[in-house]
């Protein structure tokens, strides 16, 4: 009998991946644009599809990623590289160049305990604390999309464990991969909306 790894899919190179993650990213930036400009431009509400998309993808790549990796802690450090560096590079640059957009002077913008405690809380993955920087947008959350980040995460830690007990199950149930990736895909919707909505 095949084990998990050897029924593994061989995806080839060229593929419609990136197309569809391009598509759904100009959908998400079109459509929040129509929303928070409110410039009158038409809004179909394809957004929340388009954010689904992008998790779906997320279980396949991050699943076979996993399945691939010789050991947890190969796939941790893999999972560390890919987040990290371009999540903590997103939530500095923001924090800096919004500067420009605060109705605070520049050394009061700097020095305000609001900037900090920005950068302490989303580079923690915790934007929930503090979602806005001093004086920008009339303080409001200045970027909604870091919410996703830790979800993200939850599920990097979560996945192990689903593919070990799919390993337990694997002469039972053969059709395991199917429901891991339906399951994630489900919480990471039920999750994501509760996120959303607090």
């Amino acid at each position: 009998m095949q084990t998990l790894n050897e029924k593994l899919p061989q995806v080839p190179k060229e593929n419609a991946f990136h197309f569809i993650r391009l598509a759904c990213c100009l959908i998400v930036i079109y459509e929040h644009a129509a929303v928070l400009c409110d410039a009158g431009i038409p809004c179909l509400s394809l957004r929340g599809m388009a954010v689904d998309v992008f998790f779906i993808l997320s279980g396949f790549w991050v699943t076979l990623s996993y399945l691939k990796s010789s050991s947890a802690k190969g796939y941790a450090l893999k999972r560390i590289r890919r987040i990290f560096p371009q999540y903590a590079a997103t939530v500095v640059l923001c924090a800096v160049l919004l500067a420009s957009f605060s109705s605070l002077e520049l050394r009061a913008y700097f020095s305000f305990s609001g900037f900090w405690k920005y950068l302490a809380a989303n580079l923690c993955t915790l934007n929930f604390l503090h979602p806005s920087l001093p004086g920008v947008f009339g303080d409001m959350a200045v970027n909604g999309s870091l919410w996703t980040i830790k979800i993200e995460l939850a599920f990097y830690v979560l996945l192990p464990a689903v593919i070990f007990l799919a390993h337990a199950v694997e002469r039972k149930f053969d059709m395991w991969g199917g429901v891991l990736y339906l399951s994630r895909c489900t919480c990471f919707q039920f999750y994501g909306r509760c996120a959303c909505r607090a």
